[in-house]
């Protein structure tokens, strides 16, 4: 089967989207990608990734496709830029894939914007393609969450907007009921249509190596690893740090991002001496990390879009068998209470007393936690049953 993957985001960075087209070149098919030019997260274009570099051609043997943006740097003029800029420069690529290619089946990997599925979108109306829809991220709650400024007329634009795109698709996918159940009612499909494929674990935190990284004995350390985004929340993990910060308690924030500048700033002039920025690190150090550390936190922004967000850093988690701290609602708040995985919060107050809590659980408990996280992820982030599904949605869809 030829499929086209249609995604802003491709290797070398880092998505779930990556895995699928792995699995679906080892399972025989033919895959090609139409991808922008890698600059997430930091904002600028990766190193040999420049629009007039020579960079590969190729992933695993699927072609790449890759379409000109403006890089998303580090400000709302940029983002929107660089949100409106792939959608365009990719349609016209479509008409060469379409002649060089004629794919059975399209997958769209929605990320935001959702307007990076309009060249999906293109080639379902123009060229009867079956498209595949797989959504990580809910529009328009993401918009509505995410940007502070509202425009009435905007607004409504963005949900019309939105809407068109997810009723266009032959077949949608998500990775939360949550979504699924949003999804149904905008677009008057069953939920039952809508497929589960939820978000799994890289293979390094399965198999992590065996390293010397340790923490320091006497601190009861804190992890948020990821994007340092304002979507993310993080003003209250400043705030949380500063409350405590005459204790043994430290929080640890491994990532970067267009809030990191904001975050550093304002924890120097507070002079908050136990939150430390570690930076970006690699994948393969994450798991050893995430072991080490005490607590894991989830946390994002509050509102509807994010009340229904399962952050696909949640598997990785999981595989951990640390605690988990989160401030999410909805779905993945159930998951964490209904399954002992760890701890909710709802601000900086609550979050410092489940800290204080956390600290003082027997290690009989702990282990508890642990075993339960582990028995969470088997039984429900399976990589391979996960891309077999993937697999099985886009069988059906060409038929």
């Amino acid at each position: 089967m030829k499929i086209l993957v249609v995604t802003q985001y491709f290797y070398p960075e880092d998505f779930k989207i990556n895995d699928a087209v792995e699995h679906l070149l080892s399972s025989g098919h033919e895959v090609r990608v139409l991808t922008a030019f890698p600059n997430y997260p930091n904002g600028s274009f990766f190193e040999g990734y420049g629009l007039f570099d020579k960079y590969p051609k190729y992933f695993k043997g699927a072609r790449i496709y890759r379409a000109p943006i403006f890089p998303r740097k580090k400000n709302s003029i940029s983002l929107i830029l660089n949100y409106l800029s792939f959608p365009l420069s990719a349609r016209i690529y479509s008409f060469k894939i379409k002649k060089e290619f004629s794919p059975d089946v399209v997958l769209g990997f929605q990320l935001s914007p959702i307007w990076s599925m309009l060249p999906a979108v293109f080639l379902r109306r123009r060229f009867k393609i079956p498209f595949v829809l797989w959504c990580l991220d809910l529009w328009p709650e993401s918009y509505l969450s995410n940007f502070s400024y509202r425009n009435k007329i905007i607004d409504r634009w963005v949900k019309r907007s939105s809407e068109r795109i997810y009723k266009s698709a032959n077949t949608l996918a998500v990775t939360t009921k949550s979504f699924g159940e949003l999804l149904a009612k905008a677009t008057g499909r069953k939920s039952k249509e809508i497929h589960h494929l939820p978000n799994w674990a890289e293979d390094s935190y399965l198999n992590p190596p065996k390293d010397s990284f340790r923490f320091n004995n006497e601190s009861f350390n804190i992890v948020f690893a990821g994007n340092l985004g304002e979507s993310q929340g993080l003003d209250l993990v400043l705030k949380a740090a500063r409350e405590t910060v005459n204790t043994n308690i430290f929080w640890h924030l491994y990532g970067d991002g267009r809030y990191e500048g904001k975050l550093r700033k304002e924890a120097e002039a507070l002079k908050i001496s136990n939150l430390v920025f570690h930076g970006r690190v690699t994948i393969h150090k994450l798991p050893s990390i995430y072991r080490e550390a005490n607590a894991l936190l989830l946390t994002l922004k509050p509102g509807q879009g994010y009340s229904t967000t399962m952050p696909g850093k949640f598997a990785g988690y999981l595989t951990s068998g640390t605690p988990i701290l989160s401030n999410i609602q909805g779905e993945l708040r159930k998951i964490i209470e209904t399954n002992g995985l760890g701890l909710s919060f709802n601000n900086e107050k609550e979050l410092v007393n489940q800290v204080f809590e956390l600290k003082s659980i027997l290690p009989d408990d702990l282990e508890k936690i642990k075993v339960n996280c582990r028995n969470y992820y088997d039984n429900h982030f399976s990589k391979p049953r996960v891309l077999c599904d993937l697999e099985k949605v886009l069988i059906h869809a060409k038929k």
